[in-house]
């Protein structure tokens, strides 16, 4: 489990790179002036790459993930849906974004996909919804875990993972299967008429039973 940012981009885009080439621009612009094609490509590189870096930085700040429901009760072969709603409360829209987490085994989802993955696209100060539909095979209590949010830039070259969650807030709950429950008949079972035949517990008396008019009405403990 990735407990920390960590930030993926080409080579040429990596801040180390962007360090190392520091120097090369120092000597271009100190002895080779003429060359004033060169320097302007790599001042265009430094405001880009600043620019990428800052995009990704802000987006994952302004970017949240919510479980709209705290418990899903359900029985076995029964279906549900998990509802999630993405926010960006920013001021920046969010493109190239994705979302990852993993679905237990006793929950069935269309693809047979343990990893569920999708990507979102979102406009400055707006909420995403995203459902995804189930069906519960067997009894027990289920979280959707290891979650993590991926914050990217509208050219693709950046990417910003999050520190991953261990679970959402959502869980589900499946009951035991209901199953027929045999030799009960008795309950319902008709005396017939002759009242010596039923004789139940008589609560108005101290001990003992006494012979009934009229079918079970009243069982006192």
């Amino acid at each position: 489990m990735r407990g920390e940012r960590l930030v993926t981009a080409p080579i040429w885009l990596q801040k180390q790179t962007v360090l190392l080439t520091l120097p090369l621009f120092l000597l271009c612009y100190l002895f080779l002036p003429p060359y004033k094609p060169l320097l302007l490509i790599m001042l265009l590189y430094y405001f880009f790459a600043i620019g990428v870096h800052q995009f990704g930085r802000l987006s994952e700040r302004q970017l949240s993930l919510d479980s709209e429901d705290d418990c899903i009760r359900l029985f076995p072969e029964e279906a549900g849906t998990l509802s999630l709603s993405l926010h960006n409360a920013g001021w920046l829209p969010l493109a190239n974004g994705k979302c990852l987490f993993r679905i237990h085994p006793a929950l069935e989802v269309a693809g047979a996909a343990r990893l569920h993955t999708f990507s979102f696209h979102m406009p400055p100060r707006s909420r995403l919804s995203h459902t995804v539909a189930f069906t519960a095979k067997r009894r027990g209590v289920y979280q959707f875990q290891q979650v993590e949010l991926i914050a990217g830039e509208p050219f693709g070259l950046l990417e910003v993972h999050l520190p991953s969650v261990p679970r959402l807030a959502t869980e589900v709950m499946v009951y035991p299967a209901i199953q027929p429950v045999s030799g009960l008949d008795f309950v319902y079972t008709s005396y017939g008429t002759d009242a010596s035949r039923k004789s139940f517990w008589q609560p108005t008396s101290r001990s003992g039973t006494a012979p009934q008019a009229v079918p079970l009405r009243y069982i006192s403990s």
